[in-house]
């Protein structure tokens, strides 16, 4: 996982990517996800405003969150 400000990125394998805001530490909440068909996501690293996101058996996804 990595993070960027308040929210952390995570790769949950077949929860693909998923995003969390821990700006209030005792009420964490996603705000973003990405769930690719098939995914096995096991790492998320957010740079530039991009995420890239490797995959077991997909390779690697460059996201580029919105909103």
């Amino acid at each position: 996982f990595s993070s960027e400000g308040d929210r952390v990125y995570f790769g949950s394998y077949n929860a693909g990517l998923q995003v969390v805001d821990y700006g209030d530490p005792a009420a964490p909440r996603r705000v973003g996800q990405y769930i690719a068909e098939g995914a096995t996501s096991w790492g998320a690293q957010v740079h530039r405003g991009y995420v890239y996101v490797g995959d077991m058996s997909r390779g690697l996804d460059v996201l580029q969150p919105v909103g």
